[in-house]
């Protein structure tokens, strides 16, 4: 009834009787959207059913002056998203950072309170050997004055002079230390700068009836900061003898051997209790002590001097007495130093 040039695109039609199809029906059946009507056409005799199926295009379904704003829209839309869930990762990594530097703030501050206290407990501690040998030493003077006896006078004050020397030495040192400062080591014999630290100690040790036993192996040289390795071998000392209160004949070794690799060793051994053995490896730990009333900080800035003449510094137990051993390794002294 209709010329099929009329029929609108993507329009199929069909015409049946009954079964029977009148008009063959056009296979839409792939497109993607269908709109379909039925309808039956009113006959008793000749019940006819016009199927009609309609497969509009993207085109028609959306024509390019409606889909241009709405794709704009879809895209104006996807970007201010992305906008926001950008701006809220970078508010998240903000606060990240804040945290972090909040937290690494706090640290360092504690890291310089720890260090502060450390090096205030440093110098206190090392201090604290000078001035009570300048009290002893003094109270020895005042004897000597009353009783008319200049000799023993005036060794007492040159004893209180070298301790003055010494405890201006020491913070002159510590000084250096905490500003960073490296030392400055330079060629000495080996006989020569222990000769300098054993005299320091050697009334300390008679006091306490402790033997103390020397035997140089050779004539070494060795490259040290003269003041620093008479505080590093008086720690090493005195602690030594404070682990002997309760020994019966106390007796302190200190021997020397060359170790290989440009380095000589000396040995500091005792015939005490000796170290734990859970304790070595906290041994050179700042504020680690077993002593009552030790601060725990000799050993551990002993150790830290001896690497600044790099040097190295352990600690053990001897097989034989069962005492504790501390082996000092130090640069021997090459020709440049020699030659200056």
């Amino acid at each position: 009834m209709l010329d099929e040039a009329a029929i609108p695109s993507g329009l199929s039609a069909s015409l049946s009787l009954g079964e029977t199809m009148l008009t063959p029906r056009d296979n839409v059946a792939s497109a993607p959207f269908r709109l379909a009507l039925s309808r039956q056409i009113a006959n008793p005799t000749q019940p006819l059913r016009l199927d009609l199926v309609l497969s509009p295009g993207l085109a028609q379904i959306l024509p390019l002056p409606v889909l241009a704003p709405l794709l704009a829209l879809a895209v104006v839309l996807l970007w201010l998203s992305w906008r926001s869930i950008d701006a809220r990762r970078n508010a998240r990594l903000q606060d990240q950072k804040l945290a972090l530097l909040e937290q690494e703030a706090r640290m360092a501050h504690a890291a310089r309170i720890g260090l502060l206290g450390e090096m205030a407990s440093g110098i206190a501690h090392e201090l604290s050997q000078p001035v009570a040998a300048l009290s002893g030493q003094s109270q020895a003077a005042k004897r000597a004055l009353a009783l008319d006896m200049p000799e023993i006078l005036a060794a007492a004050i040159d004893a209180n002079i070298r301790e003055a020397r010494r405890a201006g030495d020491i913070l002159g040192r510590m000084r250096a230390y905490i500003g960073g400062t490296p030392v400055a080591p330079r060629a000495w014999p080996l006989r020569k700068a222990l000769e300098d630290a054993l005299q320091l100690i050697r009334p300390e040790l008679d006091r306490r009836g402790i033997v103390l036993r020397v035997d140089l192996s050779g004539d070494a040289t060795i490259r040290v900061d003269h003041v620093v390795f008479q505080q590093v071998l008086h720690n090493l000392l005195m602690n030594a003898a404070e682990a002997m209160a309760q020994t019966a004949a106390p007796v302190i070794s200190i021997t020397t051997r060359a170790a290989g690799a440009g380095m000589v060793a000396l040995r500091v051994a005792d015939n005490g209790p000796g170290i734990a053995q859970d304790d070595i490896s906290r041994i050179f730990q700042p504020f680690f002590t077993t002593k009552p009333d030790g601060m725990g900080l000799g050993l551990s800035l002993s150790e830290r001097l001896t690497e600044a003449m790099s040097g190295h510094l352990t600690a053990g137990n001897d097989p034989t007495t069962g005492g504790a051993v501390f082996t000092l390794l130090l640069p021997e002294a090459g020709r440049d130093d020699l030659s200056r």
